[in-house]
């Protein structure tokens, strides 16, 4: 049988650009046609600019910028989804400055945490975010924050605009420079600061676009968050390397959805079924002309054959999932337009051009062969050179070839596409059986009135782990533990049947939301141990 490994294609020319680069680029190609959207909604009027009037202002807004940065400056920005964001985010890359992505759901120590970590000496912030104020914030712990020298305040970008002191000089960044940093999720620990570049940005971008499949000039809908890789690469790059319409999605409101998909005439739009239900269950839902959609993008979540197979059905659009992760600056593989819903179900497609990917044993590293699970492992132009401020963590990252550790299971079947079967630091092991807490979660959230499961191990002093898993009932719906213990029993191997069961309101999470399975042994007793 094969190994499971796989070159990737480097018939796909790399991009020697940066994202300013990038930018200049479209607006040669494509000078009046609309870069970014953001519809009126609530008090806020319509903000759209085309390629050539992008590029003008983020070279004015890198003017204003350059009175209070210099080249190599780590500057944060702590703001939601907004048009101007990605102004700021062209401003940095002109001026060579890396930019330091915050989410603005964080609370005091994180943001504190984070602004130290990363030696931000400028910060650019909204001034609330859903009735919290981030200006209060940040007063709080500015006095712990020497390094921290400028504030600007991101709902002045017009003044900001207004006051910039003529054109700045041109701009010295290069491809290799370092772009942003952006946090890993925290779901093992402290997030990491992994350091993105310039042209590693570009290209994943530009190649994820690709994968997509819809032709240059599509109208993408602006739904990933800003402050990870989704937004600032695979949104904004990908759209801007290919020519786009990118259009921003205002606080979620599946009404509102409806109306922009109609109204924009929207062709792409990463989604989650969280948001597609609503959608499908309101009342314009009938009535609204989706017809102009052609693709959606999930990523991050369990998905069924019947599930995609009703959401086609219900938008005419075709389903790609997609694997990536920070250190990767994004994507890392996705399936392809036409795949069918059991691959689009089942796995993550294969890797994206120029990614090298094996399968290794977590034992000994050697690589496995095809339909055997090991870590998923990848060597590229786009990934990290390391996390900043942390030379133990870098050096822990990648193995003696160079191929960087993700810390997910997974196995290569004969076509080379990946099935992603848990976390490396998640696997279970009793009495030297090797159990994946992915494959009794994905039987788990068959079981009707189940809308989360997750899966642990707690330590055992014959067995050396037990297997132990919280569930969190969806909203009106009445879970049996036994019920759901006798239905398990059914489809998974005794052995991997938990132990331990609990039912919980929610789980411990990190700030996009993940579950933070490490502090998850606190939610049982210790004599269940």
């Amino acid at each position: 049988m094969a190994i499971a490994e796989s070159m990737g294609d480097r018939s796909v020319p790399l991009l020697e650009t940066t994202m300013i680069g990038l930018l200049e680029r479209a607006a040669a190609k494509a000078p009046d046609r609309v870069a970014i959207k953001q519809p009126h909604w609530g008090d806020q009027p319509e903000i759209a600019w085309t390629y050539t009037e992008l590029l003008r202002d983020a070279r004015r807004l890198a003017a204003y910028l350059g009175q209070f940065f210099c080249y190599g400056d780590h500057v944060a920005i702590w703001a939601p989804n907004s048009a101007h964001w990605f102004l700021y985010q062209f401003a940095a890359s002109h001026l060579g400055l890396v930019l330091v992505t915050l989410n603005p759901a964080m609370r005091e120590q994180e943001v504190e945490y984070m602004l130290a970590k990363s030696a931000a000496r400028g910060i650019i912030l909204d001034r609330e975010f859903r009735g919290a104020s981030l200006v209060a914030m940040l007063d709080n712990v500015r006095d712990r924050l020497p390094q921290l020298e400028t504030v600007l305040f991101l709902p002045d970008w017009r003044q900001h605009l207004a006051d910039a002191p003529g054109e700045p000089a041109p701009s010295p960044t290069q491809p290799a420079d370092p772009a942003l940093i952006v946090f890993t999720s925290g779901t093992t620990g402290k997030p990491k600061a992994a350091l993105l570049h310039q042209a590693a940005c570009a290209n994943v971008g530009n190649v994820g676009a690709q994968r997509g499949g819809l032709p240059e000039g599509s109208v993408w809908l602006g739904t990933l968050p800003v402050f990870h890789c989704g937004g600032p690469i695979t949104l904004c790059l990908g759209s801007v390397a290919h020519c786009n319409t990118l259009v921003i999605m205002p606080p979620f409101e599946p009404g509102m959805i409806l109306a922009l998909i109609e109204r924009e005439r929207i062709n792409w739009a990463p989604l989650v079924p969280a948001m597609l239900i609503p959608m499908f269950e309101h009342p314009n839902y009938a009535s609204t002309d989706l017809s102009s959609l052609q693709a959606m993008l999930f990523g991050g979540t369990t998905l069924t054959p019947a599930f995609l197979n009703m959401a086609h059905e219900r938008t005419g659009a075709r389903v790609q999932t997609v694997f990536g992760m920070t250190e990767g600056a994004g994507e890392i593989m996705k399936t392809e337009l036409g795949d069918s819903s059991e691959i689009v179900a089942e796995t993550v497609g294969r890797p994206l051009p120029h990614i090298d990917l094996r399968i290794v044993s977590p034992t000994d590293g050697a690589v496995v062969e095809r339909g055997e699970v090991g870590e998923i492992r990848y060597r590229s132009p786009y990934m990290t050179s390391g996390y900043f401020g942390d030379p133990e963590a870098t050096a822990s990252l990648f193995d003696g070839d160079g191929f960087l550790r993700t810390g997910d299971l997974g196995m290569m079947d004969a076509d080379g596409r990946v099935h992603v079967t848990g976390r490396l630091k998640e696997l279970i092991i009793r009495s030297g059986m090797n159990i994946y807490p992915r494959e009794i979660e994905d039987a788990l959230a068959e079981y009707p009135g189940v809308a989360e499961a997750a899966v642990i191990g707690l330590p055992h002093d014959v067995y050396g782990e037990e297997v132990a898993v919280a569930i969190r009932a969806a909203a009106g719906s009445t879970i049996d533990l036994d019920d759901v213990r006798e239905y398990l029993i059914g489809r998974v191997a005794r052995y991997k049947v938990p132990k331990h069961w609990r039912l919980v309101p929610d789980f411990p999470r990190s700030s996009l939301g993940k579950i933070q399975k490490f502090e998850m042994k606190g939610l049982f007793a210790p004599a269940d141990a």
